[in-house]
């Protein structure tokens, strides 16, 4: 987030952080070890329900869309996470993501920073960048969704075991932020900014190629990856693993 937040125009090519050791490096000089965990009161609060409405609209979804033989395509799984995508940046992800950003950049813990940004922007203010959120969001869940369920058709149901339920999802993880990082900087950009610099989404698109070039798109990455591979590993292997239990206890 603060690799992201931090703008390097073309005139003047000095940026606050050289990279992801030195942003490391001066969040704790300045902020203390504890200043890494800024940002964490939002994301556990909504941790739970996010990953229920996500797997929850998924399979909802998946299963309105299967033909009569209970087969589903690889476009219609990418539906079903899109949808979800979509649900849970509008429900939960948009607020979470709005004030854990603000929490990160201006390091204050989770009420001063709620009510700084009510107080500022009023209640509107926490769902400040909606739309690249809706777009991010979508996307993410598209892709997971679609690489999650056909690398699970390619290993085939009797050795998808845990091991192999983890390494799909760490995979539907890795693509999906290589692919969609782009919105991930925007949405950063827009709920971390002061509320009138950018218009809309595809404004702030505009002023960062402008001013800082296309390769600031995909900044953040690396730790992105250190993030979401493993947590979408764990994720999914924990969900399908659920997911298979619960249908033998209920059929």
């Amino acid at each position: 987030t603060q690799l992201q937040l931090q703008e390097q125009l073309k005139v003047n090519s000095k940026a606050k952080f050289k990279g992801l050791y030195d942003c490391l490096k001066q969040t704790i000089n300045k902020n203390s070890f504890f200043g890494l965990y800024r940002g964490l009161s939002p994301m556990l609060t909504m941790a739970i329900p996010k990953a229920g409405l996500r797997f929850g609209t998924f399979s909802y979804l998946q299963n309105k869309l299967k033909d009569n033989d209970g087969n589903i395509s690889i476009s219609k799984n990418f539906i079903s996470g899109l949808g979800a995508g979509f649900v849970e940046a509008v429900v939960v992800v948009t607020p979470t993501e709005t004030v854990k950003t603000k929490l990160i950049k201006d390091n204050k813990p989770l009420f001063s920073g709620l009510t700084s940004i009510i107080k500022s922007e009023g209640i509107c203010g926490i769902y400040k960048g909606l739309p690249s959120t809706i777009l991010k969001q979508s996307s993410n869940q598209g892709i997971r969704f679609t690489i999650f369920n056909a690398y699970k058709d390619y290993i085939g149901p009797t050795h998808f075991n845990p091991l192999n339920k983890f390494i799909g999802g760490s995979l539907a993880g890795l693509i999906g932020v290589l692919l969609n990082n782009p919105f991930d900087v925007v949405k950063t950009k827009i709920q971390g900014a002061e509320i009138t610099k950018y218009k809309n989404t595809f404004h702030c698109f505009k002023d960062i190629l402008s001013k800082e070039g296309i390769t600031v798109l995909w900044r953040g990455t690396i730790p992105r990856l250190g993030r979401v591979v493993p947590g979408q590993g764990i994720m999914f292997m924990t969900y399908d693993t659920i997911r298979q239990n619960m249908e033998k206890i209920i059929s």
